[in-house]
């Protein structure tokens, strides 16, 4: 048996009927406009040229966070301040009034895994302060009701092809009338799309014959250096100067493909399917020693990513899982080396001791309990 981190792309998102009239229907206010990109970080370098924040400026990230989250900001010379986070996940509201004292001009909140990142009270305080708030919902999916995740801020990005069959796909709401957006990209990621299709054909066959290659691939260094070049565009790099100053950040539509599938997927099923699937998980994880879910007994506001846990010997239990047939979704196992290393002690605990197990749509009683079985092994024979 292979149980994959990712939902298989089914047939009937290819050649399927479309569902409703293709428009998206998000959370935040009625007047709101929505934006497609091929990747999330081509949509925050646009917030940043409609925000007018330039080579100098700040802005506030979480330390616990992806490097291709910083790339944007790297490449555009904008200057990151990192606030700490809790082993919950929640930032910390004092580091982040300190750090308002350095004038950053925006502050990006992560809502970790679907689970708001309870930080009302922080958000108005930062508003007052005159910062933009960005909503960061790349670990779950724009539904009308996404119980307060994502209506807060300024803006709201998500990452489609985190939860769905896509090859590509982001979508950023915008929500301040105040942001005047550019002219958003006409140019498809060719190279991204055909490398995820292929991808996501390999994870179709892999889950039909119960064997994973890309797994093992996976932990070669060498290998996944090689995707990761395959996936980015022909003109990586940073932006060349012209006249004195940065040129444009590198952006790239949503793929005609990726709104096809996306527009054959009922979002608001998939986002209870996985609510269900991860209720499933909690309650069996209540009789596993060895295994401390980051978010208790909280259930998610929105469609989760995952189910993260906290384990002791994390790269023992994930290798063990991997053997088993079970792929424990990589989320941030080291974190990007901009971080610094005092100060930040929880993110740093979180990225070395994190298991995600899958929660997706493709899952059913039968592959959740083989999981909770899995794990168990894997921790009883790792201790």
């Amino acid at each position: 048996m292979y149980i994959s981190s990712n939902p298989s792309l089914p047939f009937g998102a290819l050649f399927g009927r479309r569902l409703g009239n293709g428009s998206e229907s998000c959370s935040g206010p009625s007047d709101s406009r929505i934006y497609k990109y091929s990747r999330a970080r081509e949509a925050v370098a646009d917030f940043l040229s409609a925000a007018g924040i330039t080579a100098g400026d700040s802005v506030l990230l979480p330390a616990y966070i992806c490097s291709s989250v910083l790339d944007p900001f790297l490449k555009l010379g904008i200057r990151i301040l990192f606030y700490p986070i809790d082993r919950t996940l929640s930032p910390n509201v004092e580091a982040v009034r300190e750090l308002l004292s350095q004038k950053p001009r925006a502050i990006f909140l992560v809502h970790y895994f679907g689970f708001p990142a309870g930080a009302g009270d922080l958000i108005q305080e930062c508003r007052e302060n005159g910062l933009w708030i960005v909503e960061d919902c790349a670990h779950t999916l724009p539904v009308p009701d996404g119980c307060g995740i994502g209506s807060a801020g300024d803006l709201t990005i998500y990452s489609l092809s985190k939860l769905l069959p896509v090859p590509d796909g982001a979508l950023v709401v915008v929500n301040n009338p105040k942001l005047e957006w550019p002219e958003t990209p006409t140019a498809v990621n060719k190279r991204l799309v055909f490398i995820n299709m292929l991808w996501q054909a390999a994870n179709a066959v892999e889950v039909s014959s119960g064997f994973s290659f890309r797994t093992r691939l996976r932990d070669k260094r060498a290998a996944t250096k090689m995707i990761t070049g395959l996936r980015e565009s022909s003109s990586g790099g940073k932006p060349t100067l012209v006249n004195g100053s940065r040129s444009k950040y590198q952006r790239f539509q949503m793929s005609p493909l990726a709104n096809r599938i996306r527009s054959r997927i009922d979002l608001a099923s998939v986002a209870k399917r996985r609510q269900e699937n991860y209720q499933v998980l909690k309650t069996a994880m209540k009789g596993v020693r060895g295994a401390t879910p980051v978010f208790g007994d909280l259930d998610p506001a929105g469609a989760p990513l995952g189910f993260p846990i906290l384990v002791d010997d994390r790269e023992d239990v994930r290798l063990k899982l991997i053997a088993a047939g079970v792929d424990p979704r990589p989320v941030w196992s080291g974190l990007p080396r901009e971080v610094p290393i005092a100060g930040f002690e929880d993110a740093r605990y979180i990225a070395a001791h994190n298991v995600v197990l899958p929660v997706h749509q493709n899952l059913t009683p039968k592959t959740l309990s083989y999981i909770v079985s899995a794990l168990e092994r894997a921790i009883a024979t790792s201790q």
